[in-house]
């Protein structure tokens, strides 16, 4: 199932917390996450200044520039608000703010509780972790229907029987496997079976890709194909118009991801599985922003 975390894993070579130096441990910076909340606000208004920034954040534009430049540090309370004006969920709150103690605190023991913290996080976070460069390589709907595939109680040995069953053709399933290969993310065991080396994978959240938006692209021709093709017995579509303080969007999103999660949750537990489904969620505005001019 393609989900949207990303953190990173240990350094090369480190297996063990306690043996971790600053330098080792500063994978996640907080600094760069408000770097990376500022560029993405900016791509999208060539008029958005990192002052204008500032003023969202509700913080003097000169202290920001001072911590973007390594010259001041904030507290935990500040990071807390920052947090909130930033939309971070909250797995990306707990490692914002566990940056700020590992960086800034002037305990050394919550200094080291606060790197080996982030350390967990990242495991946990990262063990999957696609980056777009891997992702745009097997963007294609069907590359994660052969990985779910594979965790079936079904045995494939050929890209001919999983083309069957996927309803595409031999060559597409063959080009699939191979950069699925290329990946490790399936190995071919000594006997011929094909078989699944990761059974989640990851991707961004909230960071515009076209890579992204070509797989959510392919699912919605997918669902709509289902729409016509399937019975009802076989799938649930439904929709909810609502109206809402825009304010909580990022709650709503939150819900939804949640609610994704614990659906994987279900279906990493799933015994015999038999059958692979497509669960696709879409969350959109309807109505357009009006600037009025008056003002």
């Amino acid at each position: 199932m393609v989900t949207g975390l990303c953190n990173t894993l240990l350094p090369l070579g480190v297996t063990n917390l306690n043996n971790l130096s600053m330098s080792t441990f500063m994978l996640y910076d907080y600094r760069d996450t408000i770097r990376n909340k500022y560029s993405e606000r900016a791509s999208r208004n060539n008029n958005y200044s990192l002052r204008s920034f500032a003023r969202d954040l509700d913080i003097p534009a000169p202290r920001l520039s001072d911590i973007l430049n390594h010259k001041r540090g904030t507290s935990v309370e500040r990071g807390k608000n920052l947090a909130v004006k930033l939309n971070l969920n909250k797995r990306e709150t707990e490692n914002f703010l566990l940056s700020i103690k590992a960086l800034h605190s002037r305990s050394s023991a919550i200094k080291d509780l606060s790197k080996k913290q982030l350390l967990i996080n990242s495991r946990e976070d990262k063990k999957n972790f696609l980056s777009e460069d891997k992702f745009s390589l097997i963007a294609n709907w069907y590359h994660f229907a052969i990985l779910e595939l594979l965790t079936t109680k079904n045995k494939f040995f050929k890209p001919s029987e999983i083309a069957r069953k996927l309803g595409v053709s031999t060559f597409c399933a063959k080009q699939a496997l191979e950069r699925l290969a290329r990946l490790q993310l399936i190995e071919i065991k000594q006997d011929g079976q094909i078989k699944a080396l990761t059974e989640t994978s990851f991707t961004t959240n909230d960071i515009p890709s076209k890579a992204i938006k070509l797989h959510h692209e392919e699912q919605l021709k997918l669902a709509q194909k289902a729409l016509y093709e399937q019975e009802v017995t076989q799938r649930e579509i439904g929709s909810a118009t609502i109206a809402i303080n825009k304010n909580q969007v990022q709650e709503l999103k939150e819900l939804v991801r949640d609610f994704r999660k614990k659906i994987s949750a279900l279906a990493d537990n799933s015994k015999n599985k038999d059958c692979v489904y497509l669960l696709g969620t879409q969350l959109f505005r309807l109505d357009k922003e009006i600037v009025d001019e008056k003002k």
